[in-house]
This record gives C-alpha cells, structure tokens and sequence, in this order.
C-alpha cells in the first residue's frame, strides 16, 4: 500500500509539474487566452466600430510646428479643418510671429501653411489658408453650446506625438468680452492648443486654448461660434 501512494504522489507530481510548464510555454508562445478590453469612448462602453469614430475624426486634425522668419521652430500646437474645406483653425497664441508651419495629418505625411486669414486675441482663435491639396475632412460645428456633464472628447497632438485622444465632461461655461468659454476635464498638455473639442456625436464646440495650471483638471476652449463668426468675416 505504501509503494502505491509513493507511486500516485509521483504520478500527481509529475502531471502538476507538467501543467505548470505547459501554462508558462503558452504564455511564452502567446497562445494563451487573454481578455479583450471594452474600448471606452466618451463615457459609454463602444465596439471597436464606435471607436472608429475618434479614428474618422482625427483625419481633419493635424499636428503644428510654427517656424520664424529666421527658420526656427517657435510654437507647436494642434489644427483642424472645419466648416470650409479652405480653412484651417487653430488657437492664435500658436501662429504669433509665425512666417510659415507644417501640418502633419494623422498618416504622417505633412504639408506646409504659409498664410494666417484672421485671428482674434479676445477669443484666442486663428483661421490659416489651407493648400489645395491639404486632403483633410472637414468638421461640422455644433449649433449649441453643450450643457455641463456633456461628454466630450479632444484630440490633439500632445507633447508632439499626432493626435492623442482624450475624454472628459463639460465643467461649465463662462462668458465675457462677448466670448463664451467652455470648461471641461477631457486631459490637455503641451501641444494640445489648437485642437478640436468634440462631442459623441463628432461635432466641434469648441477650439482648445488653454489650461488653469492652479486648477485641479480644468482645461479651456473658446466656443466655436467664435471661430464661425471669424470664418464668416473671411467669407463676407
């Protein structure tokens, strides 16, 4: 009876043995089964189809470097293309002193903008001349300014990496010198300004500009009637 348990327990030993090797070899090989994330978009669990989305979206966005007129890059930021295939908006304090930028699109690929048609200080919002073959989508504005606890999403080309996509809420708004700002909690850094602020749907509401540093994740936007007034004195 004794030789038999001693038997089982090598038995039982070598197969436990067995399986511990068998569990690293899988991992090893990458056969093991891992879980599958839910992909989470503006605050509600989305399909890698709703998250083709942010993808559709980021195609009008592109990332800013802003040269001088000695050749020296002075500012980054982030642009967009909305309402105009002919229009490219961004924050104003990105193209101050600019001679000429490159846009980079979300591909990689990168053309060059030569031309600011307008900007405002009061709004901290630019409109440049896109070229011809820019090849960027164009972005519907939203016709309302959102409520607080709308989600929202940004895209921007924080820290220089191309389009990074962040969410959050609508804080509240807060309007002076007839300019309407959005707050809201959607993560922003270097390189942010300029770029869209978006709701689920893909609408833009407002153009990024800023951020309060003494503030606990309180970023600003300037509202996009702002940028639509100034495309229309360009059209007008």
């Amino acid at each position: 009876m004794r030789w038999n348990r001693i038997v089982i327990l090598f038995v039982l030993g070598g197969l436990l043995t067995g399986l511990v090797l068998l569990g690293k070899e899988a991992m090893r090989d990458g056969t093991a089964e891992k879980p599958k994330p839910n992909i989470v978009l503006t605050g509600t669990t989305q399909t890698a189809e709703g998250w083709s989305k942010a993808e559709q979206w980021a195609k009008s966005v592109v990332r800013l470097e802003v040269y001088d007129n000695h050749g020296d890059r002075i500012a980054t930021g982030s642009g967009f293309a909305a309402l105009d295939e002919r229009f490219l908006i961004t924050a104003r304090h990105v193209v101050v002193n600019m001679e000429y930028m490159t846009a980079t699109r979300d591909d990689g690929s990168s053309f060059r903008i030569d031309r600011v048609l307008a900007a405002d200080a009061d709004s901290d919002i630019a409109i440049c001349a896109l070229p011809e073959d820019a090849g960027l989508t164009t972005l519907a504005f939203a016709e309302e300014t959102p409520p607080r606890g709308t989600k929202v999403v940004v895209i921007g080309s924080q820290f220089g990496v191309i389009n990074l996509v962040t969410e959050g809420i609508v804080s509240g708004t807060w309007s002076a010198d007839n300019v309407t700002r959005i707050f809201f909690t959607a993560p922003v850094s270097g390189g942010s300004s300029g770029g869209p602020l978006l709701t689920s749907a893909g609408t833009v509401v407002g153009i990024v500009t800023g951020t309060y540093e003494k503030g606990q994740n309180l970023n600003i936007a300037a509202a996009n009637e702002a940028a639509h007034k100034l495309c229309e004195s360009i059209i007008d």
